[in-house]
Parts: C-alpha cells; sequence; structure tokens
C-alpha cells in the first residue's frame, strides 16, 4: 500500500463527508448520549454507595434493607451497562442508513436515519448484548480483570487473536442492519460472510484510518511537552495547552469514526452489488478494489 492509496481513501471518505456533512451529526449524537449514559451510570454508582439518599428506612435515618437496596443497584447496573453498549452500534446503524443512501444518491435526512435505526431497535439489542458479551470475555481472558492471576503470554497472543477475528466478523455489521432485514445474529453471519469478499480492503482501510491517529498525537502532546520544557508555570497557559489539543483530538475522533462507517458502507455495496461507489471509484483506489472472482 503506497501513501497515494492512503491518501486517496482518505480523500473519497472526506470528498463524501464534504458532499454530505451532515452525516457528521450521528456521530456528534452517539457522543453526547454515550457521555450523559455514563454520567447516569456514575451517579446511579454513587446513590449506590449512597443508599440514604435514595431510599430512607421507615425510622427516618434507618438504612434500607440490604435485599433492596442490592436488587436495586442490579437493575440499574444492568440499564445502565446495556444503554452504554446499545448508543453505538444504533447511531452508527442510522449513519450508515444516511451512507447508504448518499452513495446511492437518493435523498436522505438525519430524522429519517434515525427512525430507520429505531425500526432496527430489536437486531441492534441483540447485537449490541452480543458484541459486549464477547468484549468482556476477550478482556478477561486477557487483561486483569476479575482475576487473581495475571494472564501468560500465549492467553494474551490468544486473546488479541480472538479480538481481530471478531472484529474481521463484525466489520460490515453495521452497513448489513441498516440495509437487511435481519436478526442481529444473523447480521453477524452475512457480515462474516461479506468479509471473506473484501477482507484486503479492509484491512487496508484499517491501516489507512488508524495510523492517522499517530501524527495527530504527537502534534495535541507537542504543547503540553514544551510547556513542561519550558517550565510554564502560568496556569492558564498550562491548561490551554491540555485542554485545546484534548478538544482537537475529540474533534478528531469524531471525523475519523465517521469516515470508518462511510469507507465500511463503500465495502458494503462493493461486496454486495459487485460496483465501486463514487467518489471511491478513483484511478489511485484501482489496486485495492480486488475483482472478486480473484
Amino acid at each position: 500500500m503506497t501513501m497515494r492509496t492512503s491518501r486517496a481513501i482518505l480523500r473519497a471518505a472526506a470528498r463524501t463527508l464534504h458532499d454530505n456533512p451532515r452525516l457528521v451529526w450521528f456521530t456528534v449524537l452517539s457522543a453526547i448520549v454515550s457521555a450523559i449514559v455514563v454520567a447516569l451510570g456514575a451517579g446511579i454508582a454513587w446513590l449506590g454507595n449512597h443508599p440514604e439518599m435514595w431510599m430512607p428506612g421507615p425510622f427516618g435515618d434507618d438504612p434500607p434493607p440490604e435485599g433492596a437496596q442490592s436488587r436495586s443497584m442490579l437493575v440499574f447496573g444492568l440499564a445502565t451497562w446495556f444503554g452504554t453498549h446499545l448508543v453505538a452500534p444504533f447511531f452508527a446503524v442510522a449513519l450508515a442508513r444516511a451512507t447508504l443512501d448518499a452513495m446511492a444518491t437518493r435523498p436522505w435526512n438525519v430524522p429519517d436515519a434515525l427512525r430507520g435505526a429505531g425500526q432496527r431497535l430489536p437486531a441492534i439489542a441483540t447485537f449490541a448484548v452480543l458484541n459486549a458479551s464477547v468484549g468482556g470475555l476477550l478482556a478477561r481472558l486477557g487483561g486483569d480483570k476479575g482475576r487473581r492471576r495475571k494472564p501468560g503470554p500465549a492467553s494474551r497472543a490468544t486473546a488479541k487473536l480472538l479480538g481481530l477475528t471478531w472484529w474481521a466478523t463484525t466489520y460490515l455489521v453495521v452497513p448489513v442492519l441498516a440495509r437487511e432485514p435481519r436478526s442481529g445474529i444473523a447480521a453477524v453471519g452475512r457480515s462474516a460472510s461479506l468479509f471473506r469478499e473484501t477482507w484486503r480492503e479492509a484491512f487496508v482501510g484499517r491501516l489507512v484510518l488508524g495510523w492517522v491517529w499517530a501524527p495527530a498525537v504527537v502534534i495535541a502532546a507537542t504543547p503540553l511537552v514544551v510547556c513542561l520544557l519550558l517550565k510554564v508555570q502560568h496556569a492558564g497557559v498550562f491548561a490551554l495547552a491540555v485542554v485545546l489539543p484534548a478538544f482537537a483530538l475529540v474533534l478528531l475522533g469524531v471525523v475519523l469514526q465517521t469516515l470508518d462507517t462511510i469507507y465500511r458502507c463503500a465495502l458494503y455495496v462493493f461486496a454486495t452489488e459487485g460496483v465501486v461507489p463514487d467518489p471511491f471509484d478513483d484511478p489511485d483506489l484501482h489496486e485495492i478494489w480486488c475483482a472478486r472472482a480473484d
């Protein structure tokens, strides 16, 4: 893969976003709703540690029954866990619906795309639970989560391999959920089948959109490093050196997440229809759009 190819991928995805700037709203909404859900979860956790604030006993400040507190916190905890894992795929499916319509030059708008994702909510919820469960198992296998002993190199290597396999299996699940009337589990199977036809293009896209972070992090960290080297004492300058780059990284993350979904939708169209959608039909990209019969 050449630098020309990398620039062409970014240019094609960015052009799609430039021609349809409202696509970024789905990622923005996803980030906002995720932050709200996380904040609610943190508040629920705090209330769990201070039950007297929300479950006063029958005699003034008496603590509530232990069983009632445990059941309530379990319900709240499960609701928060489910909410945090449902938000991202829901808005991603809405984004994919809008992107696929935009690539086909069909009219689209944000409310209609959100309503369309809402109609697919049962399938999205099934996939969200499955994805979160697999992620938890992989984290437990490869990390130190809930385990007294640290996993060995073989366990960590196995977790990484399984994680890569799961990423490949679900790479196209979002456009599948957006376009095809399949259940969450069936969508995973369909995604795996389509990935076998587009695995080369998928890995190229992952590398391209991944390496953008490396120079971005270096650039964002430069003001802070300069302040540390110069021993800046002014609190305002130091805060700006941290806050502004962090805000820029958040914006970059929103854009890259949108571009990633756009690229996956282009791969989905290529895999299902055998055509390369505009503006990805670029001479610099012909080398990665391998014929399906190869």
